[in-house]
C-alpha cells in the first residue's frame, strides 16, 4: 500500500509539473505571437477586466475546491451542491457585470469594453462548470487528465487565437483565446 501511494505520488508530481511547463510553454509561444501582431491598447483593454474576472472567479470558487479536496469524504449529493451554487452564483455575478459593462466601460473611457467585457465575462460561468470534477480529479490525485485537459484547452485556444489574429479580429482574439481555454478545459474535464 506504501509504494503504491508513491508510485501514484511521484506520477502525479512529475503531471502536475508537466501541466505547469507545457502551460507556460503554450502561453509563451502564443503570447509571443499576439505581442508582435497586437497593439498595446488591445492588451490594455483585457488588462483592464483582468481585475473583475479574477474576483469574480475568487467569490464563485468560494474556498469550495480547497475545502472538498481536504475533506476524508464527499457525497455525490455535496458534489451536485457545490456545482449547482458555483453555477448560480457565477450566473448571478455575470448578470451583475453584464449590466455593469456601461460603467465598467464608461469608467476606463473605452467605449471598447461594453460588449468586450459582457462576452469576456462568460469565462466565469465556463469556469464555475469544472470546479467539481477538478475537485473529484484532484481526490482521486488522477493529474494526468488534469494536466491533458489544461494543455490541450491551451493548445487548441492557442491555435484558434492566432488564426484570429490573423484574420484581424485584435482584441477580440484575445478574449476568444480566454473564453475558450477556459471553456474547452471545462469540457474535457
Amino acid at each position: 500500500m506504501g509504494n503504491d501511494l508513491k508510485q501514484q505520488t511521484k506520477r502525479s508530481i512529475v503531471w502536475n509539473a508537466f501541466d505547469k511547463v507545457g502551460f507556460q510553454a503554450i502561453a509563451l509561444l502564443v503570447g509571443l505571437i499576439t505581442a508582435r501582431c497586437l497593439t498595446p491598447n488591445d492588451f490594455g483593454l483585457l488588462g483592464a477586466l483582468a481585475i473583475f474576472t479574477a474576483l469574480s472567479n475568487i467569490l464563485v470558487e468560494s474556498g469550495f475546491t480547497s475545502a472538498m479536496v481536504r475533506r476524508e469524504k464527499n457525497t455525490d449529493a455535496e458534489y451536485m451542491a457545490v456545482f449547482y451554487f458555483n453555477l448560480l452564483l457565477s450566473l448571478l455575478i455575470y448578470g451583475i457585470l453584464f449590466f455593469s459593462a456601461p460603467f465598467i466601460s464608461s469608467y476606463f473611457n473605452m467605449p471598447e469594453l461594453l460588449w468586450l467585457s459582457r462576452l469576456l465575462f462568460l469565462a466565469i460561468v465556463f469556469n464555475s462548470v469544472g470546479i467539481v470534477q477538478t475537485i473529484v480529479l484532484t481526490k482521486r490525485m488522477e493529474f494526468k487528465v488534469l494536466s491533458l485537459s489544461s494543455l490541450l484547452s491551451a493548445g487548441l485556444a492557442g491555435v484558434i487565437t492566432v488564426v484570429m489574429i490573423y484574420l484581424d479580429f485584435g482584441y477580440w482574439a484575445l478574449a476568444a483565446q480566454i473564453l475558450m481555454q477556459v471553456g474547452f478545459k471545462s469540457l474535457f474535464l
